[in-house]
């Protein structure tokens, strides 16, 4: 498949393939995604479904226990499934369809979001030719959080054709041209170590004295809108590594970051795949998405960043060891260079290191 970029976003807005009721702004459009932004009413709803054989707002006029205006905020909290409008409505072409993921600073808090769509059965895809409204799903695993009306929880990326992703003969040759992988120190790695069934396949970094961080039970909310305010100490513990082994605990929610640093050519996207069966039972990420220039800002000379990992397990303990496989990376190419790559302005442009979402302040 290839991936559109921003000047294709553009002139979908301009064509009505994309419309919102208050307008769209510049600020929604990135190198290869768009930013949908949720409205002001929302759903409290007993379980998550898939809306196969009927709309949305039918369903929700009969199941929702109450309907929640979220113009000044409101509160979110774990266990609980919540369903929100989306602004922006499709009319997609019939040979373009399209993908959600949630954003990266809402998977560093465990927070689960997932598009659904009218007679659509799978979560966060949206078939050729889809035409209608959009509804977010949302459900705070690990914190309670504050939403208001307008932020964007997650992102929308459009495809045209049924290509497939790309073969490992072609990420070797891509490498060649642009080097995909460095270690902490920017050499080079030899990407034969990472490419099998068609994905590179990254692994776990828990030989640092901090390995990463495991989120604590917190009642205190986390505000959506806040930046650099909340102090990482009262939602999240340190986690340290013995003999570079960890034990994930089941139902537990971890942050921790691949040994390798990774770098996207700017006329390509990446994506990981969130579980990887062979692997583990366990979830890697959730954003999953990683815009082109990711890791370089579209120069050569950057030696890539880590991918930071949002790790939730499952109902029993796990153990990993440095340098262990964690997860499988896919590319495919883009249309054409974006206007704007992954760079400067973003809250993670070249991470090195442990980081977590922009909400909390920088020890």
């Amino acid at each position: 498949m290839t991936a559109l970029v921003d000047k294709d976003i553009k002139k979908f807005i301009k064509l009505g393939i994309m419309k919102s009721k208050i307008g769209i702004e510049d600020s929604q459009i990135q190198p290869s995604s768009f930013d949908l932004r949720v409205d002001d009413k929302m759903f409290v709803i007993p379980s998550s479904f898939l809306p196969i054989n009927s709309d949305i707002d039918t369903f929700l006029k009969e199941t929702s226990y109450e309907i929640l205006d979220i113009n000044e905020g409101i509160i979110l909290y774990p266990g609980n499934v919540y369903i929100i409008p989306i602004l922006e409505e499709l009319k997609l072409p019939i040979n373009v369809f399209a993908k959600t993921n949630p954003k990266s600073s809402f998977g560093r808090i465990d927070l689960l979001t997932r598009v659904i769509a009218d007679k659509v059965s799978h979560f966060d895809y949206l078939p050729k030719g889809y035409k209608g409204k959009l509804y977010l799903e949302v459900i705070p695993q690990s914190f309670p959080v504050k939403l208001s009306k307008f932020v964007s929880l997650t992102q929308l990326r459009f495809f045209k054709n049924d290509s497939n992703i790309l073969k490992d003969k072609e990420l070797y040759d891509l490498n060649k041209k642009f080097p995909l992988l460095y270690d902490e120190n920017g050499n080079k790695l030899d990407i034969k170590k990472y490419i099998h069934n068609n994905g590179l396949y990254l692994t776990v970094d828990v030989n640092h004295k901090l390995v990463g961080y495991k989120s604590k039970n917190a009642s205190k909310f986390i505000d959506l809108i806040k930046k650099e305010y909340y102090d990482p100490d009262d939602y999240f513990e340190k986690i340290y590594a013995k003999d570079e082994k960890l034990i994930l605990e089941r139902g537990s929610f971890y942050i921790l970051k691949t040994k390798e640093n990774i770098s996207i050519p700017v006329d390509y996207s990446c994506e990981i795949v969130p579980i990887e069966p062979t692997l583990s039972d366990l979830r890697s990420h959730y954003a999953g998405f990683f815009d082109p220039g990711f890791g370089n800002g579209g120069k050569k000379n950057m030696k890539g960043s880590p991918a930071i990992l949002e790790v939730r397990t499952s109902d029993h303990n796990f153990m990993i060891q440095n340098g262990q496989r964690i997860a499988r990376f896919e590319f495919v190419k883009n249309s054409s260079l974006p206007d704007k790559s992954y760079g400067v302005g973003s809250n993670y442009f070249l991470q090195q290191g442990i980081k977590l979402a922009k909400f909390f302040k920088s020890k």
